[in-house]
């Protein structure tokens, strides 16, 4: 063996050392994000690491096939973050015990013989300049890449053209796949804001969208507040679509204003009467998502699809305007109004246009938010919408993953006692439901006494108020 080529293999040898430390330290800052534990886990990965070099060892004196087989795997699975993460949605400790193995095998068994050939190396040398690569956290590809490099370069010091062609062969699509295909960074970013694995991440001109997975159910986030989950999101969804669809003798026109996520769609589509939905989503982007995504789709049962949808492309100001007396039903399922942008959806200059828009007897829904954690902003929510000419029921309902939630259910030229009547003498079982019926309604228009007294104060583009409200919660406003 030449000098420079003994000087090669002992780069090489820790240069793989720093890149197995890097993939410790990837899966180590990711078991953390799941499983909220930092110095056991490492533990474990060291635990792990140190037994795969011994049975990389002695594997390697036994098959050179295996070896070559572990190493073509190895290759190939180490494209940037995108393996270790989607093991990661598949199962838990398993997975990161099985990735671990597969990079001692067969780096660490390849070790043991350029052990053999370097005397002045040692095992502490490397295992030190491993655990020092896991500790700083150094870059998977980089890594990655100057080890290659200088593989590359002590085959051709050591004149085995074919082992360097192997080598190139394998190498060149891992380093192309490592650089221009991996997962958007900001996906493993958002994941250290959420305890269970994050299954879907996309940024919108509104919001962020986050999909967390757990025990088979998922948790949809938008800008980190979650908004409803597969375990319950009926709880939420069909008060504020069945109570007024019941209630109406026709229904035949609707318009929904937000509901991107065409949860509430679903529920609609329930009845054969509706002849057309118009929809206006505030964010199209993730309208879009909720007709492709399969997350979206197994709970909304493709209801974007449905022949009688039709996406409004209009400013939904514009729209209301131009259409007097247009629908039976109208559903108002935008985001909280944490903002003047999202106030304007909860003023009283919306409600007049909403209350033109409806027919002679129609019924407008909204939802308002927490009754109970903003009981003020609920109750402006309630007395907006009465001051836009329309008799209101409060309604509020436990949504187990969200909390107490509440809706404005309005009336357009109906008395108060008219609107008890019709509660009392529906029959919520004339649709499939999987929690509504008639006493939960009942139920769900009981408030008891409030923690807070109302005021007076009507929501408007020019006195923006319940923003203030419900961003500052009940128990601030003293």
């Amino acid at each position: 063996m030449t000098k420079n080529s003994y000087k090669a293999q002992n780069l090489i040898s820790y240069a793989m050392a720093l890149f197995l430390g890097g993939i410790l330290g990837e899966a180590s800052a990711f078991i953390a994000y799941y499983f909220g534990k930092y110095f056991s886990d490492s533990i474990i990965l060291l635990l792990l690491a140190i037994g795969s070099f011994w049975v990389g060892s002695l594997l390697h004196k036994r098959s050179n096939s295996l070896l070559l087989i572990l190493n073509l795997l190895m290759f190939f699975q180490t494209i940037g973050s995108r393996f270790i993460y989607k093991l990661y949605q598949l199962t838990e400790w398993t997975a990161t015990a099985l990735y671990v193995v597969i990079i001692g095998l067969s780096f660490l068994s390849g070790w043991q013989q350029t052990l053999e050939k370097s005397k002045r190396l040692t095992y502490v040398s490397i295992m030190v300049a491993s655990l020092a690569a896991c500790a700083l956290g150094l870059e998977t590809w980089a890594i990655f890449t100057i080890g290659v490099i200088l593989i590359v370069y002590s085959q051709l010091t050591m004149n085995k053209t074919r082992q360097t062609t192997l080598y190139l062969l394998i190498a060149m699509p891992a380093i192309t796949l490592t650089l221009f295909f991996t997962p958007p960074p900001t996906l493993f970013e958002r994941q250290s804001r959420y305890f269970d694995p994050l299954v879907f991440s996309r940024e919108t001109p509104f919001q962020i969208v986050d999909i967390t997975s757990w025990k088979g159910q998922q948790w949809f986030y938008y800008d980190n507040i979650n908004q409803f989950s597969s375990i319950d999101h009926w709880l939420y969804f069909e008060p504020m679509a069945h109570v007024a669809s019941q209630v109406t003798k026709k229904k035949e026109r609707v318009l929904v204003i937000g509901g991107e996520n065409g949860m509430l769609v679903d529920q609609l589509l329930k009845y054969k009467s509706i002849k057309s939905i118009d929809i206006a989503p505030i964010d199209k982007d993730l309208y879009q998502m909720a007709c492709k995504i399969k997350h979206f789709v197994q709970l909304n049962n493709k209801a974007l699809e449905s022949e009688k949808i039709n996406q409004l492309d209009a400013n939904v100001f514009n729209h209301l305007g131009s259409h007097n007396g247009s629908y039976d039903l109208m559903f108002i399922d935008v985001p909280d109004p944490v903002d003047i942008e999202l106030n304007q959806y909860y003023t009283i200059e919306f409600y007049n246009l909403c209350r033109q828009a409806l027919t002679n007897q129609g019924i407008l829904v909204t939802q308002a938010g927490s009754p109970y954690y903003a009981t003020k902003a609920f109750n402006c929510i309630d007395q907006t919408v009465r001051a836009a000419d329309l008799v209101t029921l409060p309604l509020h309902n436990q949504v187990l993953t969200l909390g107490e939630w509440g809706w404005i259910i309005a009336f357009k030229n109906i008395d108060k006692e008219t609107v008890y009547s019709l509660i009392e003498n529906t029959e919520f079982d004339q649709i499939e439901t999987k929690w509504l019926d008639k006493e939960a309604v009942r139920m769900m228009m009981a408030f008891g006494k409030q923690p807070e007294a109302s005021d007076s104060i009507i929501n408007s583009l020019k006195k923006p108020i319940v923003h203030l409200y419900y961003t500052t919660g009940t128990w601030k406003l003293q």
